[in-house]
């Protein structure tokens, strides 16, 4: 009885302070959905920088990196990696970084027994 009595009240909690920030859920929901929308978009295509008649061409791009205009006029290409490739980047070195954790862990408890 008395769980349920604190799940009851925490679900109350939780559900007012959700009410409070019910606006900003709906911003964040529509910025969190152009940045899923940018995110799974691949850049591409041959790109000249500045303009196509004076400029320089960019190498072309691939599924991995894109080529974007930089510099003091936009004269020059840099080589950027696209947005999904650097997600499932950081996402596999904190899965690699978590399971290193767990297994030295698991062997520090095992060799104190």
């Amino acid at each position: 009885m008395c769980f349920k009595l604190a799940l009851f009240a925490l679900i109350c909690t939780v559900s007012f302070i959700f009410a409070e920030i019910g606006d900003d859920v709906s911003k964040t929901y529509n910025s969190a959905k152009d940045s899923v929308k940018d995110a799974a978009t691949t850049n591409d295509g041959a790109k000249w920088c500045p303009v196509h008649l004076i400029g320089t061409q960019c190498p072309s791009s691939s599924i991995f990196h894109y080529y974007n205009c930089c510099g003091d006029i936009n004269a020059d290409c840099c080589f950027n990696f696209q947005t999904w490739f650097i997600i499932a980047f950081i996402v596999l070195v904190v899965l690699f970084v978590a399971i290193f954790i767990l297994l030295l862990f698991r062997f520090l408890l095992r060799r104190r027994n």
